[in-house]
């Protein structure tokens, strides 16, 4: 608990640092990078959550990646999970020990094939 503690505080400092960092280093043509928040835990108990708590099923599966403050790329497997009777869904991306929230929303519905009607 006290390393996942010092990791989060120091994630939040690496976050604040960058978010400074970016505001000065911004280019229209290039993008920047927008620091975010995942909520993480043992992938055993986001699972809990996700699946129990949530209902939503694992739908697709894949190779992820995604940047932490630092910069580093973190890789792992990428889950999206949905509850078709509510709506609701997840992205989680996990290492096999360790599960991350990437994003969460609700209002669920396939997409149309741009610039073809239906």
């Amino acid at each position: 608990m006290k390393t996942l503690t010092a990791f989060l505080l120091a994630s939040g400092l690496a976050i604040l640092n960058a978010l400074s960092v970016s505001a000065q280093e911004q280019t229209p043509n290039n993008g920047f990078p927008m620091p975010t928040m995942a909520q993480c835990d043992s992938s055993e108990k986001m699972v809990d959550v996700i699946y129990n708590k949530y209902g939503e099923q694992p739908l697709a599966n894949g190779k992820g990646s995604i940047f932490a403050a630092n910069g580093q790329m973190l890789v792992g497997t990428m889950t999206y999970w949905i509850n078709a009777e509510t709506g609701t869904f997840s992205i989680t991306i996990t290492n096999g020990q360790l599960m991350c929230l990437v994003l969460m929303g609700s209002d669920f519905e396939p997409a149309p094939i741009p610039g073809q009607k239906l």
